[in-house]
This record gives structure tokens, C-alpha cells and sequence, in this order.
């Protein structure tokens, strides 16, 4: 792999683990909610499914866009609105507020696997390779994230978790752009 190759696959693998990051944020802070919001199992249930509704509502039209406006734009799009979504959920002071802001970072979120895998698959020789760098990050996001925000959220609260989940955002969005 040459420099290049190896930049987008640094970049898609991060974005990857990122992605999978932030769909696992919310059931690792589920108590936290129910506690605070005094709402029951079925309405965390109504949060969850808002949230991964979107996620697979906007896999189509992004792929769509990934092939009219570039893989790099929709992945900074993916990825600056996914840090937006972050901030709004940290600053999320009602159910309601909370609800909208989980269905934006769902939908944002639901931007990166058509466009990342389409910035890989265009522009990596030996693509199986660079796909398989590509699932091992993500898979790695799914191992550490749990973990991670638990840790977090214990000693700060679920508000700062996600703060400090939108700065990385902003770092892939804006590394998206520059590449």
C-alpha cells in the first residue's frame, strides 16, 4: 500500500470505529437515562429504536450521495453532524430534546458504510486488505465502547460522555475534508 492508501484506510478505520462508537454510547448509559428522565423500560425501548430507525433510514440516500458529491464529502457531513448530534444530546435537558437529538445522530450516523466503503473500494488497490483493516477497527470500536463510556459516565455523568464523544467527530470530519 502506498502512502495515500494507507491515509484512507487510517481515516476510514477510525471513522469506523467512531461509527460503531456511537451507536453503542446510549445502551451503555440506559440506567443513567432511566434515572434521570424517571421514564420506564419501554420508553428507553422508544429512544433506542429512534435512534437505530434513522440509522438505517439514511444508509440509502447516503450512498446516493456518496456517488453524486464524493465519499469525502458525506463522510465529513457523516461525522461533523455526528459531533453536532453529540452536543445537542450532552445539552439535552427534556425527553423531547433528547429524542430529536438521538434521531440526528441516528441519521448522520447512518451516513459513514456507503461512503466509507466506497472511499475504500475506489481508492485502495488491494481492497480486501484495506477492508479487513477497515472491519477490525470498527469491530474494535464495538469492543471498547462499552467499556469505555461506562468508565466515563461513572465519574462524570452520561452528559460529558457524549461532549467528549463529539470532539473525535470533529476530527474526522474535518481530516475527511482535508484528504
Amino acid at each position: 500500500m502506498n502512502n495515500q492508501e494507507k491515509k484512507v484506510i487510517f481515516l476510514t478505520g477510525m471513522a469506523h470505529f467512531l461509527s460503531h462508537a456511537y451507536t453503542l454510547i446510549l445502551p451503555a448509559i440506559v440506567l443513567l437515562l432511566l434515572r434521570e428522565f424517571q421514564i420506564g423500560y419501554f420508553v428507553i425501548g422508544i429512544l433506542a429504536n429512534i435512534s437505530a430507525f434513522f440509522y438505517g433510514l439514511g444508509a440509502l440516500p447516503s450512498g446516493y450521495l456518496a456517488d453524486r458529491l464524493g465519499s469525502k464529502r458525506i463522510l465529513a457531513l457523516c461525522f461533523l453532524g455526528s459531533a453536532l448530534s453529540c452536543l445537542f444530546i450532552a445539552l439535552s435537558y427534556s425527553f423531547a430534546s433528547l429524542a430529536v437529538s438521538m434521531g440526528m445522530l441516528g441519521l448522520f450516523g447512518s451516513f459513514y458504510h456507503p461512503a466509507g466503503l466506497a472511499l475504500i473500494s475506489k481508492s485502495v488497490k488491494e481492497v480486501g486488505r484495506g477492508l479487513g483493516y477497515h472491519g477490525m477497527a470498527g469491530n474494535i470500536g464495538l469492543a471498547l465502547t462499552p467499556f469505555l463510556v461506562s468508565v466515563l459516565a461513572a465519574y462524570w455523568g452520561w452528559r460529558l460522555v457524549y461532549l467528549y464523544f463529539s470532539f473525535p467527530g470533529l476530527l474526522i470530519g474535518f481530516l475527511a475534508l482535508k484528504l
